[in-house]
């Protein structure tokens, strides 16, 4: 039992030290608190919880920027060698203009609305995220200390015993 336990703690502790780059060993564990740190970020769930949110706080940049003005400005350079019809040889043309749209009907506002509710919910299950993992974290935690706890008391048992 001693060793088949001993092989799940090596099992659990050798990728973790790869993992924070450094060395554990059985006779210094990790605390709660670190096992959190590694599994937050290590988590595949966090991180994708984390791109999109990313993705949701740009779209609303996106629909604020509607309510904008668009801006264009244009160039053109024009060269003619040809002086039989009169013309200058060069040409200079620029351009700009600015618009903005005025009503939509409610569409643009709309579309913040939808892109504010979007952000809020992202925002929902990313902490939903991030809890979850430190609830299941802190479970598998405590549940080893027990489980070392009765590898004690079975030890004590099997010298009593004998």
């Amino acid at each position: 039992m001693w060793k088949v336990c001993l092989s799940f703690i090596l099992l659990i502790a050798l990728p973790i030290s790869g993992a924070i780059g450094e060395n554990v060993s059985i006779s210094n564990p990790l605390t709660l608190e670190q096992c959190i740190k590694i599994a937050i970020r290590q988590s595949p769930n966090i991180k994708s919880a984390e791109l999109d949110l990313k993705t949701s706080n740009f779209g609303v940049k996106d629909a604020k920027a509607s309510f904008l003005p668009e801006v264009n400005a244009n160039g053109q350079y024009q060269f003619s060698d040809r002086t039989d019809i009169g013309l200058e040889k060069s040409n200079y043309n620029a351009q700009i203009s600015a618009s903005i749209r005025l009503w939509d009907h409610g569409k643009r506002r709309t579309a913040l609305n939808q892109a504010k509710a979007n952000e809020r919910s992202t925002q929902s299950e990313y902490d939903r995220a991030g809890q979850e993992l430190v609830f299941n974290v802190t479970n598998a935690y405590y549940n080893l200390l027990q489980s070392e706890k009765l590898i004690g008391v079975y030890e004590k048992l099997l010298e009593i015993s004998k």
